[in-house]
């Protein structure tokens, strides 16, 4: 019989479940008592503002139990998005939601890996996947370590436990094509359905996975449930990874007639291998119609192997709401450590702004663009940096050592 251990957060803090993300602990400001009852072998502990997490070997599915201070909703929160850390990354974590009595939901079809390599990296558990009708219930997570046979004891650190809350399009501005969660359009391929439904690679529910034939010279086709006119809806966006660069080179749109019109795409690249990147289309040169089918062609892969990539999130956007979108994303800000600079990647005018744990302003500057700043002046520590500026309100959080 398998033995059963836990370790039991018990958060005292005073957060509350209404509207935004919902931060559970970050472990600097420790917002839980940290049980010691055996969990991972015996130790638990907190280590340089991380929760120390020591998985013993041949792990077979203990856990980390979250103990939330009131019910969530799933129908507010998307993800449950953890910070982890390790120098193993053959893992996985396997989400089971709890109600107060203990029963629950486990989704063992769906699990998250780490893949750091010694790196700390955002983990995104999709909550998409709870027993319909059950939404609102829960009061605990639970996070399994996925089946680990004939392996030794090893560390994780585990830090930034937050419910990331839904996006929820404005279906009378934005028009969604399909977020593949529960797969809005028919979809084509790359002249053979090569479209599938399958697992992102971060983790983050489902996605449209794209297999691109050798020596290709097509696209993806995508037809939208209902007509769309580029008057009012002039740019597609969605979300792409690759582990590969892609460009795309001209974009085709389809009427109720099958009359086609088709434009070419300068610049418009997958520039960033193996991490999400947003794409962006602009329609705006296309004359006014109703349409229904587009499709993104890329550029000619002759005497090129066949390769994979996923899309996700395929959006058409409103001409009214694509300036006050906020286009802020964690890569626009970096810590460089060999040079002691924080690079900020905003094309407009921005306030940057650093913060201590405790909430203590320690920098304040103003950028005009792109920018790196030297905080070579900082002791070595966790930082929250925070970016405001036309279109753009993020924080991300730094580790200076």
């Amino acid at each position: 019989m398998k033995k059963r251990i836990t370790l039991l957060f018990l958060l005292l803090s005073t957060l509350s479940l209404s509207a935004g993300n919902l931060l559970l602990t970050n472990f600097e400001d420790v917002t839980c008592t940290l049980g010691t009852s055996g969990g991972w072998g015996s130790e638990w502990s907190v280590v340089d503002g991380a929760g120390k997490v020591t998985v013993p070997a041949n792990n077979q599915g203990q856990y980390i139990i979250f103990s939330l201070p009131a019910n969530f909703d799933a129908n507010q929160y998307a993800y449950l998005k953890i910070t982890v850390k390790s120098t193993e990354t053959n893992y996985r974590f396997v989400p089971e939601y709890l109600k107060a009595d203990w029963t629950g939901s486990a989704d063992w079809n769906h699990t998250y890996k780490y893949t750091g390599n010694g790196a700390w990296q955002d983990v995104y558990i999709s909550l998409a996947y709870l027993t319909p009708g059950t939404a609102g219930t829960y009061a605990m997570v639970n996070l399994k370590v996925a089946a680990y046979d004939n392996k030794p004891s090893f560390d994780l650190y585990i830090d930034n436990v937050t419910f990331i809350e839904k996006y929820v399009p404005d279906y009378t501005k934005d028009v969604v094509i399909t977020d593949f969660d529960n797969v809005m359009a028919p979809m084509g391929g790359w002249s053979s359905n090569t479209i599938g439904i399958a697992s992102n690679p971060d983790g983050i529910g489902n996605g449209g996975l794209v297999s691109v034939p050798a020596n290709n010279g097509g696209g993806i086709s995508i037809t939208a449930q209902a007509q769309f006119d580029p008057a009012t809806h002039n740019k597609i966006k969605f979300r792409m990874y690759a582990a590969q660069t892609v460009k795309f080179t001209w974009v085709t749109v389809e009427n109720k007639d099958d009359n086609t019109i088709k434009k070419q795409l300068p610049n418009l690249n997958y520039t960033t291998p193996n991490e999400w990147q947003i794409i962006t289309a602009d329609l705006s040169s296309i004359e006014a119609n109703q349409y229904q089918k587009f499709i993104l062609g890329a550029e000619a892969w002759q005497n090129k192997p066949a390769f994979t990539f996923y899309i996700d999130d395929v959006i058409l956007v409103n001409n009214n709401t694509s300036g006050t979108e906020n286009i802020f994303d964690d890569s626009m800000i970096s810590y460089l450590s060999s040079s002691k600079l924080l690079r900020i990647k905003a094309k407009n005018a921005s306030t940057v702004e650093l913060f201590s744990t405790t909430g203590s302003l320690i920098h304040r500057e103003n950028i005009q663009g792109d920018s790196d700043i030297n905080i070579s002046h900082l002791k070595n520590g966790i930082y929250l940096v925070r970016v405001t500026g036309e279109n753009i309100h993020g924080v991300k959080k730094i580790f200076i050592n």
